[in-house]
């Protein structure tokens, strides 16, 4: 996680999934078409799993917060692996 915000954002079919890791409030947020479907606080680095539904298929979000450096993150939709470009 960086120290003040980092953005991931996938794509599947016409759909924008971001997955957005805001270091001040120590939160990730999962959000899909710019809404938001599931969050977590983050105060200690950990694996945090964030999940949702985009017509009628599973979204699942990995994050390994590691504070001070680069989270691990990863995208799933109905078990397939969606790339992800780090945004603004």
């Amino acid at each position: 996680m960086g120290l003040i915000r980092d953005r991931h954002v996938g794509r599947f079919r016409d759909h924008t999934i971001e997955i957005v890791e805001d270091g001040v409030a120590k939160r990730v947020t999962l959000y899909i078409d710019g809404d938001k479907v599931a969050g977590e606080s983050c105060i200690l680095p950990q694996e945090i799993v964030l999940t949702g539904t985009l017509a009628d298929h599973d979204v699942e979000a990995k994050v390994v917060v590691r504070f001070l450096r680069n989270s691990q993150v990863s995208l799933e939709v109905a078990g397939e692996a969606i790339p992800l470009e780090k945004g603004g």
